[in-house]
């Protein structure tokens, strides 16, 4: 997979110790195209003097991708850091739509990392972009303003960027639900922000993932499902301290179309949860 990218000299540094080497140790094989970004807005920094004409210089790398001979793409910003692979994710996700990108805020598709497809639909897409971006105060407002001409979905939020929670950051806390598999330091101003927000971040999401992989005293030998007060005997498979509630499974089911219930009980027979609702997710802590 070709990974689409820039740098410029205020970023180089995000780029040489986030980006890259993040990169490098979860997808090896990917290969990245950088474009070197001429310096027109000196601080490099959202919306300021020289930032549109910056950006255009994005739109002609969208373009230079949809002439590839590839099938898709990835374009990532540089203040993004990865923690784990995620190209098949991404593909995963795609599915059948043309591009997939992070949410920003209000429901806005970011600009700041999108997988997309190279098809007619997506090449009439980034041609306007392109051909016409003098219309449009940025290419994110570009994206937006003709975002109808393409099957377009986000990604999930294991793709995560901080205005999820923050319009704009500026050292307020970032919550994080569950390990993510990449974080992007976007709406935050200045280098030295964005790199305090990213070792932040991955420091979070190490200790979550911690707590997901430590051992646990709790030994689950069965479980039940049924109705909330008609249960049936069922093994289930317990991993990674995580049970997903779901009888898409089972051989017969005696009550289609009904919720289900999960009950789970020690080795005396001793409940542990209340009955667990199918679909829904539970984890034990330690």
């Amino acid at each position: 997979m070709k990974i689409y990218t820039m740098v410029s000299k205020s970023h180089q540094f995000l780029y040489d110790e986030f980006f890259y080497k993040s990169i490098k140790e979860n997808e090896p094989d990917a290969e990245i195209i950088l474009g070197n970004q001429d310096q027109i807005c000196n601080s490099g920094n959202y919306y300021e003097d020289g930032w549109k004409e910056s950006m255009r210089q994005k739109v002609e790398i969208y373009s230079e991708a949809m002439n590839s001979e590839d099938s898709m793409f990835i374009w990532s910003d540089v203040d993004i850091e990865f923690y784990e692979p995620f190209v098949k994710q991404c593909i995963k996700e795609l599915g059948d739509f043309d591009i997939a990108f992070q949410e920003g805020v209000g429901n806005e598709y970011c600009d700041g990392f999108f997988i997309a497809k190279v098809n007619d639909r997506t090449k009439k897409f980034f041609d306007i972009l392109k051909n016409k971006y003098e219309n449009y105060s940025c290419d994110q407002d570009a994206i937006n303003k003709n975002i109808q001409l393409v099957k377009a979905k986000f990604l999930s939020r294991k793709f995560l960027n901080v205005s999820f929670q923050h319009s704009h950051w500026d050292g307020q806390e970032v919550i994080l639900k569950e390990p993510i598999l990449m974080f992007h330091a976007n709406y935050t101003v200045g280098l030295q922000k964005k790199i305090m927000l990213l070792k932040s971040i991955k420091q979070h999401n190490e200790r979550l993932k911690k707590q997901l992989t430590t051992t646990t005293n709790i030994k689950i030998l069965e479980a039940y499902y049924g109705l909330l007060t008609d249960v049936t005997q069922r093994l289930v498979e317990y991993k990674n301290k995580e049970l997903k509630v779901s009888v898409e499974n089972l051989a017969c089911d005696p009550a289609p179309g009904v919720i289900k219930f999960l009950y789970l009980f020690d080795d005396k027979d001793k409940i542990l949860t209340p009955a667990i609702k199918e679909g829904d997710f539970i984890r034990f802590n330690d």
